[in-house]
C-alpha cells in the first residue's frame, strides 16, 4: 500500500470528525484523536478497548458520541481488505483468540 493511498483512506476515516471542528472543536485535536482511533484499529480490537477505555474514564458524554462516530462513520471507510493491508504496512497482526 502506497503513502498516498494509505493518506486518502486516512482523509476518509477522519472525515467525520471534521463535524466537530464545524462545532468548534480544536482542529489539531480533532487530527490527533483522529490518528490515535487509526492506530487503534490498525492494531486491533484490544488496542480499540483500551483507547475507549480511556475515553469513557474521563467523559461519558464525550464517549457516547465519538464511540457512535467512529463504529457508525468513520471505522465502516476501511475496509477488510484495506485494513489488512494498513495492518501489513505497519506489521501489526491483531492477535488471534485462543
Amino acid at each position: 500500500m502506497e503513502r498516498q493511498e494509505v493518506q486518502a483512506v486516512f482523509q476518509r476515516f477522519g472525515a467525520p470528525l471534521m463535524n466537530f471542528v464545524a462545532l468548534g472543536a480544536d482542529k489539531e485535536a480533532a487530527h490527533d484523536l483522529a490518528r490515535n482511533l487509526w492506530m487503534a484499529m490498525i492494531a486491533g480490537e484490544e488496542a480499540e478497548k483500551h483507547v475507549f477505555a480511556a475515553m469513557r474514564d474521563s467523559s461519558s458524554e464525550l464517549y457516547d458520541v465519538l464511540h457512535r462516530c467512529y463504529t457508525e462513520e468513520m471505522k465502516p471507510q476501511v475496509s477488510d481488505a484495506v485494513l489488512a493491508a494498513l495492518r501489513e504496512r505497519y506489521r501489526m497482526d491483531e492477535p488471534q483468540s485462543e
